[in-house]
This record gives structure tokens, sequence and C-alpha cells, in this order.
């Protein structure tokens, strides 16, 4: 075989190769082919040698002297400074060589965190005044955890002057006294240090990890499905994590090939875990812009509200209504679930309730709409309703109502006068409470013209609900007579927050304010319940449209016998 004339140099490119030997690019690459050579592998080493000469004149030179004067770039030079200044063995750069990768990481992981990143975890989430940092280095958490008025317990495995010296794992810290937070090592023990931190801490954990490891079969497995983080914080940009805490010398996130997030675990939760984002600076040295807590309302609230708005523009381009509701849905209820993205449904709870332009007042509680049931006039339909509980016509029973006919507010009458006579009630009262509440309703409703006119106002085959969302879950009254919507709870707790933020003049002024973006959502979520008192609404309203009397138990009701101020009413 003809040996080759070309004369190849390793530290030129392929093309300036070509250029000087007067050959083609291909007839380089040949030559690299036939002779084995690793260009990759060369150019390192040429990279190191480089360094290692210009440092060999100059000692004290910076990396950015170095990149300057060797014309490689400032990332480049720090990849390979470590190599430069003091490996013997140039062949741990060939690639996959996990020998070399190890000899980059400090031997104890010794990797700092800036302290703008403490001071950003600090302001989206609460911490005890007792913390422990495991982790501590050279204090970059700790000091500014102190600044923030936490006494903190710092320790490291290493004594680098700041801290007690102690093996995380050998330590014997006390239970249940601290709220953790540390930037870990990422080693094989990760996994057992973030078990044993969710088991020391006193409620919370919040530990600064690469993003990539919420990924990993093993993670997973160990942690996250049985200690899933209540919220996760990721950094819109890479941050600062220095080697050796030389702030100076890393001092461009950029160059951290990694994307980093606060994880935090409060002790016992088991939910869902929620993702956040924190808006850093790209430099990732000046403070850190947070998603506050009113951005981050606004954004969810504006998206729901989207959502509602194309579900309600859905349903009216083709309504889907419910099914009609019987008499039997009264007389033997069963549970029920309204989507509200699939019919047209409208849910109503306070006097000032608006289910889009329209006006859905439709509480027994609410007044405005008094009537009249044997000669005695009530202020609301709660009123007649707990009359029914006390009507068997004795001189208690006719006090007790005496007593909430003096009380002209209908949630009074039922919290004060109606709780406080509870025990004096009918002992046949739950054998036809939902027969009365249906010849109560529908007397307001057939006395009432300006109360009918708002029942029929309703869109023709929509059903009507009480929303009971916001009262207690054991209350088993509100989950008979209503149905609960956890999403649109979920909402209105977002608005209540938001609200906090917003520069209103008065209190009225932003309950106002409150009260329309309330309104402004309405078709979302599902309801679930017995919806007794919303059956009856629709049951009624559906009568109305039919021109029909409801088929109210007349001989029922009279064969119970009940007395208005001592009068027995005569039904038919």
């Amino acid at each position: 075989m003809k040996e080759s004339k070309l004369r190849y140099n390793p530290s030129l490119s392929v093309k300036a190769n070509a250029q000087k030997n007067g050959v083609t690019e291909d007839a380089v690459r040949y030559y690299i082919r036939s002779h084995g050579i690793d260009r990759r592998y060369d150019g390192k080493v040429n990279i190191v040698e480089s360094i290692r000469k210009y440092l060999g004149k100059y000692p004290d030179a910076t990396k950015t002297d170095v990149a300057r004067r060797t014309g490689h770039g400032i990332n480049t030079v720090r990849r390979y400074w470590d190599f430069a200044r003091g490996v013997d063995n140039i062949e741990q750069f060939k690639n996959g060589d996990k020998i070399a990768k190890k000899r980059l990481r400090d031997v104890n992981d010794f990797y700092a965190t800036h302290p703008s990143c403490v001071k950003d975890i600090l302001r989206v989430e609460n911490f005890g005044h007792f913390i422990l940092e495991p982790f501590c280095g050279i204090g970059s958490i700790s000091e500014v955890l102190k600044e923030y008025g936490r006494e903190v317990t710092s320790y490291d495995i290493v004594d680098r002057g700041y801290g007690k010296v102690g093996n995380f794992f050998d330590v014997d810290f006390e239970e249940s006294k601290y709220d953790i937070i540390s930037n870990p090592p990422y080693n094989e023990n990760l996994i057992d240090i973030v078990k044993r931190c969710i088991k020391l801490c006193h409620e919370k954990v919040a530990l600064l990890m690469p993003l990539r490891y919420l990924s990993g079969e093993g993670r997973y497995r160990e942690i996250y499905r049985k200690f899933p983080p209540m919220r996760v914080y990721v950094y819109q940009e890479r941050i600062n994590i220095a080697k050796n805490a030389d702030f100076e010398t890393y001092n461009d996130a950029g160059a951290n090939l990694e994307i980093y997030a606060w994880y935090v675990w409060k002790k016992g939760y088991k939910g869902a875990t929620t993702l956040r984002w924190i808006r850093n600076d790209k430099n990732g040295y000046k403070e850190s812009t947070i998603i506050t807590v009113e951005q981050e309302l606004k954004e969810k609230i504006d998206e729901l509200i989207l959502v509602e708005h194309r579900n309600t523009e859905s349903l009216l381009c083709a309504p889907s209504y419910f099914r009609p509701i019987s008499k039997t849905d009264i007389s033997l209820p069963e549970k029920t679930q309204y989507d509200m993205s699939k019919y047209c449904c409208i849910a109503f709870r306070s006097k000032n309730d608006y289910w889009k332009d329209y006006a859905v007042p439709f509480g027994n509680m609410n007044g405005g709409y008094p009537y009249q049931i044997c000669g005695v006039s009530f202020p609301t339909s709660e009123h007649a309703y707990i009359f029914g509980r006390f009507s068997s016509g004795t001189e208690e029973h006719n006090a007790i109502q005496k007593e909430l006919l003096d009380e002209p507010r209908g949630y009074m009458a039922k919290r004060d006068v109606r709780r406080r006579y509870r025990d004096q009630g009918r002992s046949d009262w739950y054998e036809f409470n939902r027969e009365w509440m249906l010849y109560v309703v529908w007397q307001k409703i057939r006395q009432r013209e300006d109360f009918r006119e708002l029942i029929m106002a309703l869109p023709k085959g929509t059903a009507i609900i009480e929303d009971v969302s916001f009262k207690p879950k054991d209350d088993g009254g509100a989950d008979f007579w209503g149905a609960r919507n956890p999403d649109k709870k979920a909402f209105e707790k977002m608005v209540r927050q938001y609200s906090k933020f917003w520069d209103a003049s008065t209190k009225k002024a932003k309950k106002e304010m409150e009260t329309h973006l309330l309104w402004d959502f309405c078709n979302y979520g599902v309801y679930e319940g017995y919806n007794i008192m919303g059956k009856i609404l629709t049951y009624l309203k559906q009568c109305l449209h039919e021109g029909i009397d409801p088929a109210i138990n007349y001989e029922f009701l009279s064969e119970k016998r009940i007395y208005i101020m001592g009068k027995e009413i005569t039904f038919g």
C-alpha cells in the first residue's frame, strides 16, 4: 500500500488540513478513517494541552483570560479546566469515560446554592421557625434562612468551616421538630435522603433538585408514588449552582446544563402535585421574579372562565337538557350528577345570584317575596317550611311559631329559632317534610307573580340546582336539599384570594367585583347530591310550562293535621 504524503495536523479543522495539503476535504476524511483517528478525542487533547500550556506561562490567569488568549469559548475552558490543571492520564478524555466525568465533580458533591434561590422558595412557601439544613456546605442556604428570622441547625459530612460535621444518616436528629430546606447531593443516596427528610420533618421539606429527577422508575416507586410532592416550583431559566461555592467563576447560569426546581413535600400529604413556575432572570444573578400569587390566580381564573365561556357557547348553540323531573324524584330521591358542560343547568345559592343575565334568588331564606298560608303572612318560604316542624297545634308549638314570625330574616329563623327548639319538633316531621316543602314553595310561586316570572324566565328545559358547595360536608341536610360542585367551590376560593389584591375603595365595592366575576362563571364542573330543593323548583317550573297543577298529595298532608297559629289547614 502506497504511503500517503498528506501531513495531518490534529489541531486544524478538516477544511484547514485540506487547504494546507492541497487536497479535497474528502481526502482528509479518508485519511482520518484509514488511520483510526478520533477527532473528538484529539480535539479534547488539544484543548487541554493549549490550556495547560498557557497556564504554564501564566499560572494566575483566570478562565476568562485563558479563553481570550487560546481562542476557546469560556464554557469550553470551564469544562476542561480541572483536567488542564492536574490530570495526568489524558486517556480519560475518551467519550463515555465515566471516570473522567466523575473527576469533574467534587469528591463530596459540594455544589452551592445561590442565595437568591433560597429567597425564591421563602416567598412562595411558609416554613416553621426551626429549620434543618443537613447539607449546608459553607452556609449558602443557612445564612439566608437566618436573615429571615429562622433558627437553623446546619450539618455537613465534611468540615467546610460552617455548621456541625456529621453524616445525615448517622446523626440522631429530633423528629418532628424541624422543617427541612436544602440542596442535597445528587448521588446514589438521593432516594434515601428524601425519604428520611420526609420522616424527620415537622411539616415541610423543600429540596432544590434537577427537574429531570421527576422521572425515573426507582424515584417514582420509592418516592413519588408513596410521598407525592405537594408542589414543584420550576425555574424558567437556569440558575447558579456553583462548584465549591465559587460564584465568581461560575457566574453565568446559562452555563449550567441543568434546569432546577424546588420540590416541596408536606408531611402526610397524599393529593395531586401542583406544578408552578419561577420566572428568573437569564443571567441567574438578579433576584428572581416569582410568579406571584396574584399573577397565578389571575391566569388560572382567566383560563377557567375561557373554558366556561366555551361550555356556555356550546350549550347555547346546541342545547342539551337534563331529563324531566317527576314527582317520584322528590318522593323517592336518588343522588344525582349534573355535568355543567353537557346540560343546561342553573345553580343558585344567595339572593344576589345571577345566571348570566337571569336573576335566580330562589333560596327559601331570601326575603322580598312574602305570601300567605292559612291567613298568616310569611316573610320567606323558609319560615313557612319551619312552621311545619312545629305544627301540632299545641300551646308550645303555637308559641314557637309566634317566635318564628317575630324574626323577619329567614336565615336567623333557621339558625336561631329552629335550632333552639329542634328537640321539640314533631316526631313525624321527616315523614311529610318533603311534601310540605313542595306545598309551601308552590304557594309562593302561585301567589307571587314577580317570583313566578323569574322562574318562567329561565330557558325551558333547564335543571335548577341548589348549590351547597360551601356548606360543611357533615351537614347531611345540605347534601339532601342541594348538590356540591368541588370545581365551582375551588373557583370561588380563588376569586376570594384574588380579590385581596384588588384596589377597591370599600369592602362593598370589592364584594361587588367578586360577585360579578362569579356570575360570569356558571357552566363549569359537576354538581352531585340529592338536590331535592332544586328538583322541587324544576318540577314546579315544568308544571307552569305545561299549565298543570303539581301532584301534591293533599290527602296525605290532611292526614298529618298541620296547624298554623292554632288553626288547622284545610288542603284541597
